[in-house]
Order: C-alpha cells, then sequence, then structure tokens
C-alpha cells in the first residue's frame, strides 16, 4: 500500500510538471513496475514476521522463566505452610499434653474416691492407724454400743481423709483377719458365732467412718446409704453378741 501511493504520487508530480513548464520528463524513469512493488512489500511482510518471530520466542523464554519462578514459590509455600502447621500442631499437642498433666496432678493431690467406699487420699493430715488401736469388736453391748463406740473412731468432726483411713484400715481386718479367722473355725459353732459378732461390730465401725467421710464431702445420698447398712448391722450385733462366748474371741 505504501508503494503503490509514492508511485500515485509522482505520477501525479510529473504530469504536473509537463503541464506548467512543458518540460519532458521522461515517464519511465518515474515509473514503478507493479512487480518491484510487490517485491518490496513482500520484503517489508518478510522484516514483520521475522521481527514477529523474535518477539514471539522472547515471549516464550519469558513465561517459562516466570511458570518456574511461580513453582518455585508455590514449593517455598507449601514448605512455610508445613513447617508453620507442624510447629501450629506440635504447640497445641505440648499445650493439651502440659494441661491433663495439670489437672491429673491436681486430682493426686486433692481428695478422690473410687466407688462409695474406694480409697481417698488427701495431703499428709490422714494417717493410717494400726487395726489393734481402732478395733471395737471386743467393746460390749448391742448394736447402739457398737456405733458408740465406733463414734469415737470416726467422729463427726474428723476430716473425710481420716475417716477415710480408719474404713481402709476396718476393711482390711475384716477380709484378712476376721475373714481368715471364720476359715480356721469352720464347723465350731460357738467358735464362729463369737468371731461373727466380733466381724459384724467391725462393719458397724467401717461403714460409721463412711457415713463420717460422705458427710464432709457433701455426698448426702452416699452418706445415707451408708447410714442404712450400718443400722443394718448394728441389729445383727443387737441379735447376736449378747449370746456368744466373749471367751473365743480373737485378738489383732
Amino acid at each position: 500500500m505504501y508503494f503503490k501511493s509514492v508511485l500515485l504520487v509522482l505520477t501525479i508530480v510529473a504530469s504536473s510538471l509537463v503541464a506548467a513548464g512543458g518540460s519532458t520528463v521522461d515517464a519511465s524513469a518515474l515509473a514503478v513496475s507493479s512487480s518491484d512493488v510487490a517485491a518490496a512489500s513482500a520484503a517489508r511482510t518478510g522484516r514483520r514476521a521475522g521481527r514477529g518471530r523474535r518477539g514471539g520466542r522472547r515471549t516464550g523464554r519469558r513465561n517459562r522463566k516466570n511458570r518456574g519462578k511461580g513453582k518455585g514459590n508455590k514449593k517455598n509455600n507449601t514448605t512455610t505452610d508445613a513447617g508453620t502447621a507442624t510447629t501450629t500442631d506440635a504447640g497445641s499437642a505440648g499445650t493439651t499434653a502440659a494441661a491433663e498433666a495439670t489437672k491429673t496432678a491436681a486430682a493426686d493431690t486433692g481428695s478422690s474416691d473410687t466407688g462409695s467406699s474406694g480409697s481417698t487420699t488427701s495431703g499428709s493430715s490422714a494417717t493410717s492407724p494400726a487395726f489393734k488401736d481402732i478395733d471395737i469388736s471386743r467393746v460390749g453391748g448391742d448394736g447402739n454400743a457398737a456405733i458408740a463406740a465406733a463414734q469415737k473412731v470416726c467422729p463427726s468432726n474428723q476430716s473425710a481423709s481420716q475417716a477415710e483411713a480408719n474404713r481402709v484400715v476396718a476393711e482390711d481386718a475384716e477380709t484378712s483377719f476376721f475373714n481368715a479367722a471364720l476359715a480356721k473355725v469352720k464347723g465350731n459353732k460357738a467358735a464362729t458365732n463369737a468371731i461373727q459378732c466380733q466381724k459384724l461390730r467391725n462393719k458397724v465401725l467401717k461403714q460409721h467412718c463412711e457415713v463420717v467421710r460422705d458427710t464432709q464431702k457433701g455426698n448426702t445420698a452416699s452418706a445415707t446409704d451408708h447410714a442404712n447398712k450400718r443400722k443394718k448391722n448394728a441389729d445383727l450385733v443387737t441379735k447376736l453378741c449378747p449370746t456368744v462366748d466373749t471367751s473365743l474371741f480373737i485378738k489383732p
């Protein structure tokens, strides 16, 4: 298009000069063949295409370089995210583990029950007595006398921890002392009744200490349950003990 325009302008100029000055202008000198125009146009187009290809190659290299940078950034971001997540999770686990350890330590330091008659510990205020020091199994009288004797061992103002310590000793004596003795005198009715009387009085002691423990801890329902059991065994003491041969009693 450019060369056609130039040709047209030159032709017009030449014609004007001829008409104005009368000079002879060789039109062939100004003529440009269509093949020359086509060749020039093709060369220009070729140069443009070449520049387009080189620009395309440069753009491709830039795109590949940018993609490489993008992968690197993605990798770095993934590593950073993973590191942050790991650190956060580990911190949370450590905090959780520290909270659980604190809770367990607090539970061990404070009081704890295992069922209605389980083990209770509370600091160093409670002492575990020897059974012979709290034994009421050889006291005289009926069930009420047994309860009165138990109240001296576990008074109503006694701490829950000490009442529990006394209960544990009484329960151990029931299983390891009285039950063992009953097994040895099996078949001997008089000895069995005497030792059974002692065992019933010891039960009154154990259950009374449970009443004191639960009352001090505010566990009214459990205290009531143990009071009912205490009364039942006290009634059995009243029924059995007055007729037994006290000479057959055993001593811890």
